[in-house]
């Protein structure tokens, strides 16, 4: 019998859209509950810390995004081939989530250092033409995506500074599995 995955975040892509992405590669399928502003108050109350996301698989609650990420990742082996590549995905999963809150907190100037590091990150792995780690996909460039993401949503064009980026942002965007989510995904303002 299959495993039943229920995923419950807000109706937006915000810290949520990660996860959705970890399914969508992984070609596993999952219900998308998607909680509006007046549903909320109610529903608050059988979240496990009072706060999205939450996944259900079989029944069983886990909440935490970064948490939720790393456990699916896991389970669809997207953490790297070895014990070193699964702590380089960590490191720079743990990077992005700590440089996206300062982004949302100080707009795009914060973002311009770490873009800079991730450029050359990238570079260092089949000069910046495949992933950040080894050589098939993982949750951190999962991550990453999505941090790209939110700083083009706050300014239309702000990657063509960095081009090896821009380039990687729109490789991992057409993955199969992503591209089709991305095409499919409701529209939302976040």
């Amino acid at each position: 019998m299959a495993t039943k995955y229920v995923y419950h975040y807000f109706n937006g892509q915000g810290r949520g859209e990660a996860v959705r992405w970890i399914f969508a590669l992984a070609g596993e399928d999952f219900v998308d509950h998607r909680i509006d502003a007046a549903e909320w108050p109610e529903f608050r109350s059988q979240t496990p810390f009072g706060t999205l996301p939450f996944l259900e698989v079989d029944g069983k609650i886990l909440g935490e995004s970064l948490t939720i990420q790393r456990f699916l990742a896991r389970r669809f082996g997207l953490v790297g081939s070895n014990e070193w590549e699964h702590a380089r995905v960590d490191e720079l999963v743990d990077y992005v989530t700590a440089k996206a809150e300062q982004v949302r907190e100080h707009y795009l100037k914060a973002a311009e250092t770490p873009l800079t590091k991730l450029q050359d990150m990238l570079a260092q792995n089949d000069k910046g033409e495949g992933y950040f780690v080894g050589q098939a996909p993982t949750w951190a460039d999962i991550a990453i995506t999505c941090y790209l993401d939110t700083i083009e949503n706050f300014e239309q064009g702000f990657l063509a500074k960095y081009p090896t980026l821009k380039a990687y942002r729109e490789r991992v965007r057409n993955y199969k599995g992503i591209k089709d989510w991305i095409a499919k995904r409701p529209k939302t303002a976040w």
